[in-house]
């Protein structure tokens, strides 16, 4: 069998996280809500929480894979990953989930694309949950 090409672990990863992407939701408002028995004061004081803590997660995971520190990045990651999985943005936790992953195998293509990944899918979460 031939040797795989340089690059196409990652072609792989961006049609199967499309794929996944495309069957979530940025953010399932309402799965959340059921969570917290409709407490809409829950649910503000939540996304807001999560509105001022993601994006610190977000820094201490660029740092991390800047410092080639694997264990911190995967430590961020599943922070992220729980803390989005909690407030139904389903897209952030697969995308942070996919970063621990890539992460634990210091797979660093995938990483760099991942990145850019979480930072359009916040910046999308950002503008649905404010609006």
């Amino acid at each position: 069998a031939p040797a795989p090409e340089k690059g196409d672990g990652e072609e792989n990863l961006r049609g199967t996280l499309a794929t996944q992407l495309r069957r979530r939701q940025d953010w399932n408002r309402e799965a959340f809500k059921r969570r917290v028995m409709g407490n809409m004061e829950i649910v503000h004081k939540i996304t807001e929480l999560y509105l001022q803590s993601a994006p610190q997660l977000i820094d201490r995971i660029l740092a991390s894979v800047a410092e080639e520190n694997y264990r911190d990045l995967r430590s961020a990651a599943h922070e992220l990953s729980g803390m989005s999985e909690n407030l139904g943005a389903e897209k952030m936790a697969l995308v942070a989930k996919e970063i621990q992953l890539a992460a634990l195998d210091r797979r660093d293509d995938d990483l760099h694309y991942l990145l850019s990944e979480l930072r359009d899918q916040y910046a999308r979460l950002e503008d649905v949950t404010k609006g």
